[in-house]
This record gives structure tokens, C-alpha cells and sequence, in this order.
């Protein structure tokens, strides 16, 4: 008690020495060059928290009692910034902002953790400010990252658009880290961005920065291939009342297979931001966004898919066959044995078909009361069958083809003092898609919610952190049409023995052995039995849909209840040493995973489902020393990482950059760095059977009860000589080792630099080794085992996580520009290149999935005022065509082009800005991921209301 009284004293004589101390006013107003009052601009006292904006007359006041003298910062996007000094209460001050050149004028944060100029950053960063965000030719901002120079997007849905640089890139990209306002916004089942299905709404967006790359050093685990910051409006700088509306329709003709073509479709999408400084101390800010659309369709029907297990085919069945596996067609992915010849089978059927109300009146009926044991009889002549199963298109199992989402938020920001900021910030984001990994799945009504508290000042910050998931009705399509099947075997068996009885028991005469037509004729009987749109077929998809994966009977849902803690801090030592620049900080998470054993092996002592805990924690430091009078700058940062399941990782990082020419606009880098990646928490603990085998987690605790490591497990090559020649000696042992994580040595070179004040140039190249890459490989086992989740015989497929020994490399380089035309033109353009090698055997079945184009670029023309109030931007891009590796389908990836446009105009009197724009404007659909949907074009008008327009 007596320490809660010292600390509410404390506080109180804190808050009466800060009234105490002589208060300071100023006042006045900011103008452009020709006079015209700037609405929004920020006004800030240099190494302080403290600041305010101008109003819609372009007026400001601000009371202040930080000590006399300081220096007032004014700065806003596009303008020049300035800095005042002041000596004493000021009333009536002017300001005059010129219109900036703003080629290499950025500031970044991410590269280094300090504000330094983008053309100095030490490393590749790409930035989107609110300009480029609001002039972006796409519907939603985040769709506008992927013409960033190195960037290479996959589109999972409409709404799911998954970011990848450097490579290895996938829809479920384990790789890459995503942070909105600091905060990793990876479900923690997943371990991956969802796109911005739960991310940030677009009005409340100040700026996206990109680093490709690794980027341990400072960012710890999984930052790795890149990391994506996606950065929130104070709601002290950027007050008022912001709406947008978009409106639109999507369209596309792709169809495969009888399928169902997108067709034309509404699109809409809508959000409002508000925020308010209540006082110079307390300000908030609520957003609210909403996006529906029908989804884009994958509905490539009549193309096989070749998986790993079947890559070594050299004949592919053709559509119609009834080993045909359709890449989007699920359940046709295996055949269902039954043994006519067991009696007791050939019984149980004959029975049914006795019992059926169909018997009575065929010609069946005419056998009399020995019907029964007449028809069992005949069966056991067919032996084993294997009956082929029906394919299912993905339209018809899914429940609804919406692209959804909501987000919201809410933020809480109070200044303490003049170096202090507390920040409390709630996220919540729900939404409707579907993605792709081992499966394909349909997430529905999946939700995450995030709450975060801050504490920053001039030279430091702590944060903490947590997510919580919820999978609402979310299910796995692959398993929908696969459990439909087995729970229709007997149905699928009684068809198939009733078509073949007329010959089985010789009603014509003609003998009692089917001839190959007749047992294809059965065949194709049995995947009449169920079909879509019928009463039979929907009960039995509602009830399949609904239960639970794992369980008996098993269904397609999972479940999941995980959350994730998260705590870290950073402190710079500007204000104490001033002979080097020293930043340390560290970090501390929990992954806390619940999915009722649907995803994970929650059950691996076989008492029952328990939550699986896995901790980690790290510390970093940086240091960094500018030589010859500032133009050489030297860095060098050092961090150690430590999971629970893991052995600790020490990953450093060197750099150095020369800066040329009198105003230091020629900017060369060098840098080399370290990576590493733990494995995601499903790479860790699932247990999950798929199309592709059982997907199996690769830790000791793990997988060490189902054998499959350490010499249990054949190659799929072997197995399948061995079918053939029936020789024990062609089974080939593969030695499958315990997962550990995976390290990445990065080599880079680049320059950035402006030439002319006219064009800005940015080149970079960078080289990757990686040392025990994590991968998945299908085997089979060689012994049977039982385990708490089931019994395996030998044989069974297994996909297990596991380090390839050979060393994966990969290389690029990539060459981006600006060049400011005449009359306020502006030409963009970039153009990537990359490629991998590995030393792999010509046998060897590692998937190493690079899945990148070699040669991408975009290019680009825009002006934001061609005429009075009136902009355009129009924006070209094209991607080189590629192999697609994946445990759910390997397969070509063609090129495709696609040309977006918008033409925008300013409507000052009511602050609103008016965007007709479109994507894929040539209608030519395409698909950036095997196995993933037809994208489109999408047409749109946008309206925004903003009391901060300009």
C-alpha cells in the first residue's frame, strides 16, 4: 500500500513541475508559394512528442513548456520541410512551404531502426508514401505493393493477395513478416500474413515500407526473405473525418471443364476513419472498413494434378478416366478397396440391395426369397475392386463464393510529457476467402483480434502485444470431397454390384464374366450416385462440412483457438554517447496454439488435446559510425536468438555506405548479412493427412513416435520400382534427420542516387546461400505403427518437414527509376531478375518451390494535376512464366501482362477526391499460382471524403 501512495505522489508532483514550468505559445499559419492556406501540416518541437497540425484555414496554436530555445520542425508530404529556431512566445508567424522535388526525399525507419534517408539506407528498402498510396492505379493500396521493384505477388483470392520478395515465394509465405504498427499480424496457426483480409484500412495508412531480404539482425526469426511495415496515422497529425466509397464490378470468362465462369459481379467497399486530439495531451482514432465481392473462381477442371507422389508418371490420365485427379476437383484423388470376396462384404451388400426400395419390380425380384444369398454369391466373384471415386469441383462444395472482410480499430494516444507517448491500440479483423497450401481451404468467418500497449519517446520504445485467432467455419476443401466419398462407400459398392448383377448371375444367357465395357459402365454408375444440387448430395455436404477433421466420422472442419504474446523494446543512445550511433533491443514471444487436434498433434501422449506452448526470446545491438567529413557510414548489428525446441542463433550484419557528389545524391551500398528462420509452429507440430500424405511436423517431440525418421522411411521413386518388379532391393531407405532451423548469408550490392535532380536510379544485387533449408518430402514408411492418433501400416505416405543437406543459392538483381517529366509527368519503371540453383541429385525428391518469375518489370506514367484538380496514373506489368511446386499441385505458370489504370479529380470545395480506375484493362484472365484462381478485371469508381485534402 505504502508503495502505491509513494507512486501516486510521484506522479502528482511530476504533473505540477510540468504546469509549474513557464508555458510558451505560438501561433500562426502555413501557406503553399502561392498563398493558399496548407490544411494537415505538421508542426513539432524537434526531439519531442510534442505538436499539432494546421486547421482547414491553415492556422495553428500550440502551448508548449519545453525549454527555451528549440527548434520548430514543419513538414508535409510533398512540400520542402523547414525548421525554425524560437527564442520566445510568437503570434501571427507565416510560413511558407515550397513544393518539394521529391526524388530521394523519403525518410525510412526500417532498414536501420532510426529515420535516416532513403538514398543512405544501408540496404534494398522500397517505400509507398500517401501520395503513391492515394495515386495507386489499384482498388485497394496493398494490392499497389506488388509493382514495387522486387516484389512478386501471389493472388489466393480476391481478397488475398500474399507479398514475396527473394524468391521461394507461396500463398501460406512462412517467410515473410508483415507488421502494422509494430505488430506481427501472422495468425499464429499459420505463421503467415492473410493478405490484408485482417490488416489496416486504407485511410488510416501513412506509409508502407519494404525491405527485401533478410532481416534477422535487427527483426529476429522469419524475417527472412522480407519484411512489410505497414505504418498507422497519428490521429495528433492527422485529424478530422475521412470516408471512402468504392463501387464496381469484377469480370472474367475463364472456364475449364464445364465449369462455371466468373461472369460479371459487384464489387464494394467501404471505410471511415475519424480522429481527434481532444487536448495537446489525449488524442483517439476509430477506422472501419468493409469489402465484399463475389471471389474469383478456380475452376480448372480438366487439368491434371500432378502432385509429388505421382510426378514420375510419364503418361498422365486424360479427363473422364477414373484415375483422373482434376486441379481443382477434390475427392477423385484416391479409389475406395472393397472386397467382393470377403462373404461377410458381399453379404452386408447384398443385403442392402435386397432392402432397397428399387429391388422390388427389377429383374432382381424375379429371384425369390433367395435373392439375397443368390446376389452375395455372384459378388464374390469380382474379388477386390478398386471403385473409383468422384471429383467434386471446388463451386460446387464450396458454400458461398464471398470475398469478405471487416476491420476495425480503435487507438488511444496520451502524452505524458514532452518526450512520452503512451499508446493503447484494439485491432479486430473477420473475413471470408480462400487459400492455398497443402489444400486448398475455405476460410469462413475466420477472425483475429490484437491488443497492444506503447510506451515511446525520442530515443526509445517498449511494446507488448497479443493476437487471438478464431477459424469460425473454416474447412479444407480437399477433405470435404475426399469424406464425402467415404462415407458414401457403401452406397458407391451397392451401385456398382447392382449394375453388374444382370451379367453376374447370367440373366441374358450370355455368360456370368463382365466384359471391360460392361465394369466401365458400372464404374461411371457409381459417380452418378452423388451428385451436386441433389436433396442427397446437400444433407450429406452440410454434415461433412460441419464435423471435425480427425475424428470419427472424420469431417473437413478445424478448428483453431491460438494466440500469440509478444513483447519487445528498443533504446538508441543518441542522447548519451554522441561519438557512435548505439541502438540495443530484445524481444520475448509465446506461441500459445489450440486447434483440437485438427491441425496439430495435440494428443501426442494420448491423454486427451492440450494446448502447445512454444517460447523464444532474442537481443540485438547495432552500432554505426559516419568517417570522411559523412559520406562513408559504417554499420555492424549482432543478435542472438534462443527457441525452446531449438539451438540458439547468432546472426550479425555489415554494411557500409559512400555517398558521391556535392549535395551527396550518388549513393553506394554494400552489405553482408545473416538470416534465420525457425520453423513455423506447423512445420513444428501438425499432424494432418492430405492428398500428398500425411503432413507431419519435424521436431523430435514430434515425429519421433511415428518412425519415419532416422532410416524408417522408402523414397517414392523406390516404392514405385518396387511395385513393378516386385524386388525388395529396389526399396531405397531415406535418412530423414530432426528439423532445426534454417540459415540464410546474404551478399548485396547496390546504388541510389538522383542524376539531374531529374531521374532517381536504384540498382541493387544481391546473392543468398542457404544452409539447411526446410523443405517437405514425401516417403512412405517401412514398418506400421500405432500411435495415440491411429494405427499406419507400412507403406503409408508420410510429408514430413525436413532440412535439405544441399546448399540452396539463389541470385538477382533488380533496377528501378523515376524520371520527372516535363509539366508534371512522371515516368516509373523497374525490372527483376532472379534464379536458384541447388546441389541436388538427379533423383532426389526435395521440393525446393522457388516459384518466382526470372525476368518480372512494370512500368508506369502518371501525373497528379495534368490539368486543374485532374490526375491520372497508368501502370504496365509483366511476369515471365514458371514451374509451380507445391504439396497441393506442381505445374506451368504462363506470362501474362496486365494494364491498370485510374484518372482522379479533385473536388476541393467539399474535400473530396473523385477515382475511376480498373485492373487488368486488356480482360486478359490469368493466374499467378497452379491450382489457384482465374484473375480478372475489376472496375471501379472511388469517392473520398477528407478534411485534410489538399
Amino acid at each position: 500500500m505504502q508503495r502505491h501512495l509513494f507512486t501516486m505522489l510521484f506522479w502528482l508532483l511530476a504533473g505540477y513541475y510540468s504546469l509549474a514550468q513557464a508555458q510558451t505559445t505560438l501561433s500562426g499559419v502555413v501557406k503553399d508559394s502561392e498563398g493558399e492556406p496548407l490544411i494537415g501540416v505538421n508542426i513539432a518541437i524537434k526531439g519531442t512528442v510534442t505538436g499539432t497540425v494546421t486547421d482547414i484555414a491553415g492556422k495553428f496554436s500550440l502551448n508548449t513548456n519545453v525549454a527555451l530555445p528549440f527548434v520548430l520542425q514543419i513538414s508535409s508530404i510533398g512540400f520542402t520541410p523547414q525548421e525554425i529556431q524560437i527564442d520566445g512566445p510568437k503570434s501571427n508567424l507565416e510560413i511558407v512551404l515550397e513544393e518539394a522535388n521529391i526524388l530521394g526525399q523519403e525518410v525510412v525507419v526500417s532498414a536501420s531502426r532510426v529515420e535516416e534517408s532513403i538514398l543512405r539506407s544501408p540496404v534494398s528498402v522500397e517505400k509507398m508514401d500517401i501520395i503513391a498510396i492515394q495515386q495507386a492505379p489499384t482498388p485497394d493500396f496493398y494490392d499497389g505493393i506488388s509493382k514495387l521493384k522486387g516484389v512478386t505477388a501471389q493472388t489466393g483470392s480476391l481478397n488475398f493477395t500474399s507479398i514475396n520478395t527473394r524468391g521461394f515465394a507461396t500463398i501460406a509465405n512462412t517467410r515473410f513478416v508483415q507488421l502494422i504498427d509494430g505488430m506481427d499480424n501472422s495468425a499464429p496457426l499459420l505463421n503467415f500474413p492473410t493478405g490484408n483480409i485482417v490488416g489496416i484500412s486504407e485511410l488510416d495508412v501513412e506509409s508502407v515500407e519494404l525491405v527485401p531480404g533478410a532481416a534477422s539482425a535487427l527483426y529476429g526469426p522469419n524475417a527472412f526473405n522480407g519484411i512489410l511495415f505497414l505504418n498507422s496515422k497519428s490521429p495528433f497529425e492527422y485529424q478530422g473525418l475521412s470516408a471512402n466509397a468504392k463501387i464496381g464490378f469484377t469480370y472474367s470468362n475463364a472456364n475449364e471443364g464445364n465449369g462455371q465462369a466468373h461472369g460479371t459481379n459487384l464489387y464494394s467497399n467501404f471505410s471511415v476513419r475519424y480522429a481527434k486530439a481532444i487536448n495537446d495531451k489525449f488524442a483517439f482514432k476509430l477506422n472501419f472498413a468493409f469489402l465484399d465481392a463475389e471471389d474469383w473462381r478456380a475452376n480448372r477442371y480438366d487439368t491434371y494434378r500432378t502432385v509429388r507422389t505421382n510426378v514420375f508418371e510419364t503418361e498422365l490420365p486424360q479427363p473422364g478416366a477414373f484415375n483422373f485427379d482434376g486441379l481443382n476437383t477434390y475427392g477423385d484423388e484416391f479409389q475406395i478397396p472393397v472386397n467382393f470376396g470377403n462373404p461377410n462384404v458381399a453379404l452386408a451388400i447384398a443385403t442392402g440391395i435386397v432392402s432397397d426400395p428399387s429391388f422390388q419390380g427389377s429383374p432382381l425380384s424375379g429371384l425369390g426369397a433367395g435373392a439375397q444369398g443368390a446376389i452375395a454369391t455372384a459378388l464374390q466373384q469380382l474379388g477386390n475392386v478398386a471403385l473409383p471415386t468422384v471429383g467434386f469441383r471446388e463451386e460446387d462444395l464450396l458454400d458461398n463464393n464471398d470475398a469478405r472482410s471487416v476491420k476495425a480499430d480503435v487507438a488511444l494516444h496520451y502524452r505524458i510529457n514532452n518526450k512520452l507517448e503512451a499508446i493503447y491500440n484494439y485491432r479486430f479483423g473477420n473475413g471470408s476467402s480462400v487459400y492455398q497450401g497443402g489444400e486448398r481451404y475455405a476460410l469462413r468467418d475466420f477472425r483475429i483480434q490484437f491488443h497492444k500497449l506503447e510506451l515511446r519517446g525520442k530515443n526509445f520504445f517498449v511494446r507488448g502485444y497479443m493476437s487471438e485467432t478464431d477459424d469460425g467455419d473454416s474447412y479444407n476443401l480437399t477433405a470435404l470431397g475426399t469424406f464425402m466419398n467415404v462415407r458414401s462407400a457403401n452406397s458407391y459398392a451397392g451401385a456398382y454390384a447392382a449394375a453388374l448383377l444382370p451379367r453376374l448371375l447370367n440373366l441374358d444367357g450370355q455368360g456370368t464374366t463382365p466384359s471391360q465395357v460392361e465394369l466401365d459402365m458400372a464404374a461411371q454408375v457409381v459417380r452418378n450416385v452423388l451428385r451436386p444440387g441433389t436433396s442427397q448430395f446437400n444433407t450429406l455436404l452440410e454434415s461433412v462440412r460441419t464435423d471435425l477433421f480427425n475424428r470419427n466420422p472424420a469431417g473437413a472442419g478445424f478448428r483453431d483457438n491460438s494466440r500469440l504474446f509478444h513483447a519487445e523494446f528498443n533504446y538508441n543512445f543518441a542522447d548519451v554517447i554522441d561519438f557512435v550511433e548505439l541502438q540495443v533491443g530484445g524481444n520475448v514471444r509465446r506461441y500459445d496454439l489450440f486447434s483440437d487436434g485438427t491441425v496439430f498433434n495435440e494428443n501426442r501422449d494420448g491423454t486427451g488435446f492440450k494446448r502447445i506452448e512454444i517460447d523464444e526470446y532474442g537481443f540485438y545491438a547495432q552500432v554505426a559510425k559516419s568517417f570522411i567529413e559523412n559520406r562513408l557510414k559504417l554499420t555492424a548489428s549482432l543478435r542472438f536468438d534462443k527457441n525452446e525446441n531449438f539451438d540458439g542463433q547468432v546472426t550479425p550484419r555489415v554494411s557500409a555506405v559512400y555517398s558521391f557528389g556535392a549535395d551527396r545524391q550518388h549513393n553506394f551500398r554494400a552489405s553482408f548479412q545473416t538470416g534465420f528462420r525457425n520453423p513455423d509452429t506447423q512445420a513444428q507440430f501438425i499432424f494432418f493427412p492430405s492428398s500428398s500424405g500425411i503432413l507431419l511436423g519435424g521436431t523430435q517431440a514430434n515425429a519421433e513416435p511415428f518412425g519415419i525418421y532416422g532410416g524408417g522411411a522408402y523414397s517414392v521413386a523406390s516404392v514405385r520400382q518396387f511395385q513393378q518388379t516386385g524386388n525388395p532391393a529396389d526399396l531405397e531407405v531415406v535418412n530423414l534427420d530432426f528439423l532445426k532451423p534454417e540459415r540464410l548469408s546474404v551478399i548485396e550490392v547496390g546504388y541510389k542516387g538522383i542524376i539531374s535532380q531529374k531521374l532517381l536510379l536504384d540498382a541493387n544485387f544481391y546473392y543468398n546461400s542457404y544452409e539447411d533449408f526446410i523443405t517437405a518430402q514425401t516417403v512412405l514408411s517401412v514398418n506400421a505403427v500405432t500411435v495415440p492418433v491411429g494405427t499406419f501400416p507400412a507403406f503409408t505416405a508420410f510429408r514430413p518437414y525436413v532440412n535439405a543437406t544441399e546448399t540452396v543459392s539463389s541470385w538477382g538483381l533488380g533496377i528501378g527509376f523515376t524520371y520527372k517529366l516535363p509539366k508534371g509527368f512522371v515516368l516509373t519503371g523497374n525490372y527483376d531478375w532472379a534464379d536458384w540453383d541447388a546441389d541436388l541429385p538427379p533423383t532426389s525428391e526435395l521440393e525446393i518451390q522457388f516459384n518466382t518469375p526470372r525476368n518480372k518489370f512494370n512500368v508506369g506514367l502518371s501525373n497528379r494535376e495534368v490539368a486543374k484538380n485532374l490526375g491520372f496514373d497508368l501502370t504496365y506489368r509483366w511476369q515471365q512464366g514458371f514451374i509451380w511446386e507445391s504439396a497441393f499441385a506442381h505445374g506451368q505458370v504462363e506470362d501474362f501482362g496486365v494494364l491498370d489504370a485510374q484518372v482522379s479529380y479533385k473536388i476541393r470545395k467539399i474535400k473530396s477526391l473523385i477515382k475511376v480506375g480498373g485492373t487488368n484493362l486488356l480482360n486478359n484472365d490469368y493466374y499467378t499460382n497452379f491450382g489457384g484462381p482465374w484473375i480478372g478485371s475489376l472496375y471501379y469508381l472511388s469517392i473520398t471524403f477528407d478534411e485534410l485534402l489538399r
